[in-house]
Formats: C-alpha cells, structure tokens, sequence
C-alpha cells in the first residue's frame, strides 16, 4: 500500500507527536504523511501537542478533509493556536472537493486530501 501524503498541512510553534491510540512519540518525519501511527497493527490518529510562541498549548488531530465530520472543530489555514470553527455540514461540489459549512465564517472549499488540524481537546 501506498501512502499518499496529505496536502497543506497547517503547522503550530512547536509541536510533539504521539500516537492515541497505542502512545508512542514520534518524529515529525515518521507521520507527516498521513498523521496516522505507523504501526500497521495501531493506525490510530496522532495527537499533536503544540504551544503557539506565546506558551499557549492544545492538542489537535489532523485529518484529510474526507475525514472530518459534522460536529468537528476545525482551524482554516492562518489565524491564533485558540481559533477553531465547528463544522455545520459537509457536503460534496460538482469539482469534486467538500464543501464545509462553518460557524462564523461560512462556506470554505477543499480537496478531499486537503490536511485539516481539527480540535482535540484543551491545554496538555
């Protein structure tokens, strides 16, 4: 099986990965593709510890845009480590992206491997 790497991925100040599934911390090189542990066995999402340069810190999943689900918060590219929309809906466009419905901000479109850090919780 070939791992496609996820496009655009919105990265933090500093950031520590750890497998939620089975624990283990990993280096940015081992998941960076699909944000999924390695282990064939696990395959779990990675949690990303990340601390903006003002000594802010959340946890954060990053999922392909096919992935999210109604309910999520997501964080569009840019903005402050504490913005987050919650998803509406999705739906899918004509071009073949998704369309998400967003609080606040409205609609915003992606291509269904488009990297979304999506909210996992609070501070760590």
């Amino acid at each position: 099986m070939v791992n496609k790497k996820m496009r655009n991925p919105n990265h933090f100040h500093d950031e520590h990965y750890q497998c939620s599934g089975c624990g283990i911390d990993y280096e940015y090189d081992e998941v960076r593709d699909t944000w999924k542990c390695p282990d064939p066995d696990c395959n779990d999402y990675i949690e990303i510890y990340a601390e903006d340069a003002n000594g802010t810190r959340a946890r954060f999943l990053r999922k392909e845009a096919k992935e999210v689900e109604v309910g999520d918060l997501v964080k569009p590219l840019g903005g402050i480590i504490t913005d987050f929309n919650e998803v509406y809906a999705i739906y899918p466009l004509k071009n073949g992206k998704l369309g998400f419905n967003l609080k606040e901000i409205g609609q915003r479109t992606f291509s269904v491997d488009d990297c979304i850090t999506c909210r996992n919780g609070g501070a760590w």
